[in-house]
């Protein structure tokens, strides 16, 4: 579902993947006037209208709640027919929605399984950004910058805090077979920007409080959460991008680091299937029309794979510029069955599988993306790979191996001049793509640099262990089994963080060297 001008107003239209004819797009709301911010679960919409908030069933074409002008007014209600609404969630249970203006803002909630029942969350306060997941609905209080949570089942209707600090945005969804409830919260605590963190409001994962957070330097907002996946905006360098993080292990993905702006419309979870996230793309960074681009992260028996495809993108970046001088030669290669000594970025007689190069000067992109051939050494299953990073004046941002981050914003420190990453490539074939912001003259210049020296056939290659035990339902809370090896030196520190434990500082890495199997599709879905 999305909301489209193109006809002159807003109107909801729905694209079915695979459809044919191709896409089939057909309109689900539309008419007069306008109709737009559509929220969708399953076979339930809701969306705005010039009266109101209206749900239907849109399989069936049978309407849930229809605004209604002439319906007498309820004096103790703060939303008024009139006030101005808008940001309607649904999920399989309910529709929630913000009402009135800044200051005054309530949360409505329309339960319409069993039966349309309608009432608002809080009396008091300036409340708005509602998500929603089964019967619970959450929000963020600007009246004291502080999240909440209730639960909207009528046998044990409550509603309870769930932290403080200045909050952004808010997401809720739910884990195990017991279907525990978890809050991913946008929020700044003690520093000017804004980190993603997950809450575990009752206790069901073990302790009430913070379980974990992702923190690095710039705004992070918009937080969409589904089981062990949150997907938010990432504004680090400057322009908004997606940012996949699977809170449980700490991995970090980038569906397609850019130099244009992205706005996260949806996340989806599907248990032992893959990981969906939904967005916009403005295509240009200039934000006159966009386009709908749908990111599918795959899992197979319970773990990422990686099938050495590499899927084409729907506009390439600007021509890189020409390369560098190249090496010296290498010396002779080693007799058959001896293996070199490991790789470093300071020796000369090294295999460049490929060189990325960003920078602010005319010509230099500031997000590229380069694929180079990584075949094993003889009789290896996987060949790891170094990086090796210089740059100058780079001030933040990323830098993703088959798409999985190697380095984040956190890692640009100040006066930083070099990083040395270690990965592995598992399919014969490697993507390296980076963006990264800075004043005008920076560079970085990033060299993929075949290692097979690193790697030890008397062991498994994968030594990490990412354990996960929850069981998966419906809202997508699968939890896998996968190795993922972080192998990082670097003269920072590298690789995204995960603070575990009612805020408490423990640290884990975060990037791995499973190669991350990631299908881009973009819809091309014209948005004015």
């Amino acid at each position: 579902m999305f909301g489209s001008n193109a006809g002159g107003d807003w109107d909801v239209l729905l694209y079915e993947i695979g459809a044919v004819p191709d896409g089939n797009v057909r309109v689900v709301a539309g008419g007069a006037d306008d109709q737009d911010q559509p929220n969708v679960n399953r076979t339930t919409l809701a969306y705005r209208t010039r009266d109101g908030i209206a749900l239907v069933n849109w399989d069936l074409g049978m309407p849930l709640r229809t605004p209604d002008p002439s319906a007498p007014q309820d004096p103790a209600r703060r939303c008024r027919f009139g006030d101005p609404v808008s940001q309607p969630v649904v999920s399989e249970t309910l529709a929630a929605w913000e009402c009135a203006t800044p200051g005054g803002r309530t949360v409505v909630v329309a339960r319409y399984r069993g039966g349309l029942e309608e009432y608002e969350v809080a009396s008091a306060g300036d409340l708005f950004g509602p998500a929603a997941s089964g019967a619970l609905v959450a929000w963020v209080d600007a009246a004291d910058d502080a999240v909440w949570l209730h639960d909207s089942s009528p046998a044990t209707r409550q509603t309870a805090r769930v932290c403080e600090g200045k909050a952004t945005g808010v997401a809720v969804s739910t884990v195990g077979n017991a279907r525990v409830p978890i809050v991913a919260v946008a929020r700044s605590t003690g520093k000017p920007d804004v980190d993603i963190e997950i809450w575990d409001p009752t206790g069901g994962l073990g302790t009430v409080g913070r379980v974990a957070a992702l923190v690095v330097p710039g705004e992070q907002r918009n937080p969409h959460l589904s089981g062990e996946w949150v997907a938010f905006e990432d504004l680090s360098t400057n322009h908004a991008q997606v940012v996949l993080w699977q809170w449980t292990t700490g991995l970090v993905f980038l569906p397609h680091p850019s130099t244009s702006n992205q706005s996260l419309n949806d996340l989806s979870f599907v248990l032992k299937s893959e990981v969906r996230a939904v967005y916009a793309d403005d295509g240009d960074g200039g934000g006159g029309s966009r386009d709908i681009a749908l990111y599918r992260l795959n899992y197979v028996n319970g773990t990422i794979p990686d099938d050495g495809i590499v899927e084409p993108l729907p506009w390439e970046p600007p021509p890189p510029p020409p390369p560098p001088p190249p090496p010296p030669p290498p010396p002779p290669p080693p007799p058959p069955g001896e293996r070199p000594p490991p790789a470093s970025c300071d020796d000369e007689h090294v295999t460049v599988l490929g060189t990325l190069e960003l920078g602010r000067d005319t010509g230099k992109p500031l997000a590229d993306k380069i694929v180079f051939a990584a075949p094993p050494f003889p009789g290896d299953p996987v060949l790891p790979v170094l990086v090796c990073v210089e740059m100058q004046h780079a001030s933040s941002g990323w830098l993703t191996l088959d798409d999985e981050a190697l380095a984040t914003p956190r890692d640009f420190k100040p006066g930083l001049t070099g990083l040395e990453l270690r990965g592995v490539v598992e399919s014969g074939t490697g993507k390296l793509a980076g963006t990264m912001a800075g004043k005008p003259g920076a560079w970085l210049v990033a060299r993929v640099i075949a290692d097979p020296g690193r790697y030890d056939p008397a062991r498994d290659h994968d030594d990490g262990d990412d354990d996960g035990d929850d069981d998966g339902d419906d809202d997508g809370d699968d939890d896998g089994d996968g190795d993922h090896d972080s192998a990082a030196s670097t003269t920072g520190s590298v690789g995204p963080r995960s603070v575990s434990g009612r805020g408490g500082c423990g640290t884990s890495g975060g990037a791995g060297s499973l190669a991350a199997l990631a299908l881009l599709v973009f819809l091309r879905l014209r948005r004015r």
